[in-house]
């Protein structure tokens, strides 16, 4: 069985590993604090092949365009209540658990060029590749 990046020790070199953004990040659902926006999924980042660590950027990224939606809609509400800070709260949170997931994968990389993700029996694997050796 493949380790499994953020829980078990990943560190280069290795072969493969799983990845599972839940480690990490949550879904963020902003209707359970009463803002009505769409929920944020992290795995979505991660349903094509591609490089982990440049989809983890992406992801961050996101993330602050979408804590900016979030507080466009309260400030169409005019007040900020306990449920909507605790809702940016929550996506903070997602946006360190960016940066905590990103420094797994940099520590996993190693002296590899990237790190390609693919799915295999419904599981995220990362495999470590360099095609220069």
């Amino acid at each position: 069985m493949l380790p499994k990046l953020g829980v078990d020790e990943v560190v280069s070199p290795v072969d493969a590993f799983m990845l599972d953004t839940n480690v990490y990040i949550d879904i963020v659902r902003p209707k359970s604090n009463f803002v009505f926006i769409e929920d944020f999924d992290p795995s979505t980042y991660f349903v094509t092949s591609g490089d982990a660590i440049e989809k983890t950027k992406s992801l961050k990224q996101a993330l602050a365009e979408y804590k900016t939606d979030v507080q466009r809609s309260i400030e169409i509400l005019n007040y900020y209540t306990d449920p909507e800070l605790e809702l940016l709260n929550v996506i903070d949170a997602a946006m360190q658990g960016c940066d905590k997931m990103l420094k797994d994968l940099y520590i996993a990389k190693g002296e590899d060029c990237f790190l390609e993700t693919e799915w295999e029996a419904h599981t995220l694997c990362v495999v470590p590749k360099n095609p220069r050796r």
